[in-house]
């Protein structure tokens, strides 16, 4: 078998590389910045861990699998952050009054009787949102926790795409979040580790023009770079591929002395709140282990507001502090903060997209992978790298 060429040290590329030698093939990952991990990153600071992008992994039987054979020992959220926080005027467990939830109920009881949830073909999260269930529990609840997993506009994100796999029959068993002790950053390490012992090969800063793209290859990394990369070789496939739109992201890390006094996983700020903040997540509430101090994580941005993305630092922590005033009632300074500014941090999950990804053809020995092919999460995106690697072999046997 010929080698294969795996381009992108991301999430992606990290996890298809090591499956490929689980599946015999011999792997090449190259990655054009000097480190691999691509959005995930972790510093450790002096009041604690300051990530970059996620900070934790949802939990399934592939998760646990990989966890175990990297030897890396599962961080498990501390029982209060099963709790979840909206910001509806103030911080409450349910955004919804009475008589909202007894129609919400109602409706999505009668749309599963009648089989009417299934998403439709070209059907936006709003639309399927009015369709099963109301216009208030569309923009305080799915939209509110859509946006703090895809920060995208549900008036144009895709039913199919995000909601469809819910309703899946073969989709895998969710066992709730994962995090590890040290970081995120940790688990990249490992995965780099393995992918050497196992006899793979990294190079990084290493630039592949699409002039010299060696085949086969998988080319895991974001749209806009595939383009680039399939522009020689694939125009048609690249022009397609360059009209998926990325939504900005701001994640801000602030830690402080003093606890902010919240038991709960995070908050989520609907949208016509007069706020910018997409959400909070408490981490001394879901892995009190991890930080010397207490440390909250700010989301930002997103398609609803890419404008947060072009703030200084400066501007993004008074908005931050104006915000927290009126979220959280605080005012205290924090003692240290991270922040990441990501211009293009996230496919958006539109109606474009959902249209671009029919049938999408990849050219012989040319194999695509990453967050934007449906599944934005690392455990979906860990699925899809098993699945890919035998595909891969199999065809290039």
């Amino acid at each position: 078998m010929k080698t294969i060429t795996v381009i992108g040290g991301g999430f992606s590329g990290l996890t298809l590389a090591r499956a490929l030698l689980k599946e015999g093939a011999k792997v090449v990952l190259i990655e054009k910045e000097n480190r691999c991990g691509g959005l995930i990153r972790t510093r450790r600071l002096a009041s604690g861990l300051a990530e970059s992008a996620a900070s934790s992994i949802s939990r399934t039987a592939r998760v646990d699998r990989l966890l175990e054979e990297l030897r890396l020992p599962a961080l498990v959220p501390d029982k209060a952050s099963n709790r979840k926080l909206f910001y509806v005027g103030r911080p409450r467990r349910w955004p919804l009054g009475v008589f909202e939830t007894l129609h919400v109920v109602w409706k999505y009881v009668a749309g599963k009787v009648k089989r009417r949830l299934p998403p439709l073909p070209g059907e936006s999260v709003s639309a399927w949102g009015g369709r099963c269930l109301t216009k208030p529990a569309t923009e305080k609840l799915l939209a509110a926790g859509l946006q703090g997993i895809y920060a995208g506009d549900i008036d144009h994100m895709s039913a199919s795409l995000v909601l469809g796999p819910m309703f899946r029959r073969d989709r895998g068993r969710y066992l709730g979040l994962v995090g590890l002790q040290g970081g995120m950053g940790v688990l990249i390490e490992a995965l780099k580790k393995d992918i050497l012992a196992r006899g793979g090969e990294i190079r990084e800063s290493v630039e592949i023009s699409g002039d010299n793209l060696p085949t086969p290859c998988a080319l895991a990394v974001p749209a806009p770079e595939a383009a680039r990369l399939l522009r020689a070789q694939a125009p048609a496939l690249a022009e397609r591929i360059s009209r998926i739109r990325y939504a900005p992201l701001v994640a801000a890390n602030l830690f402080f002395e003093e606890d902010n006094g919240q038991r709960a996983f995070g908050c989520l700020v609907p949208r016509g709140q007069g706020l910018r903040t997409l959400g909070v997540l408490f981490h001394r509430c879901i892995f009190p282990t991890q930080d010397r101090l207490s440390c909250e994580r700010w989301i930002l941005g997103g398609a609803t507001d890419p404008a947060a993305a072009d703030l200084s630092a400066e501007g993004l922590r008074e908005l931050i502090r104006t915000e927290r005033r009126r979220i959280l009632g605080l005012d205290d300074q924090p003692v240290e903060s991270e922040i990441a500014v990501w211009k293009q941090g996230l496919p958006h999950y539109d109606l474009t997209l959902e249209k671009i990804l029919e049938d999408l053809p990849e050219p012989e020995g040319i194999w695509l992978h990453g967050n934007w092919l449906g599944g934005i999460g690392l455990s979906r995106i860990l699925e899809r790298s098993e699945s890919l690697a035998k595909k891969i072999v199999r065809e290039s046997a």
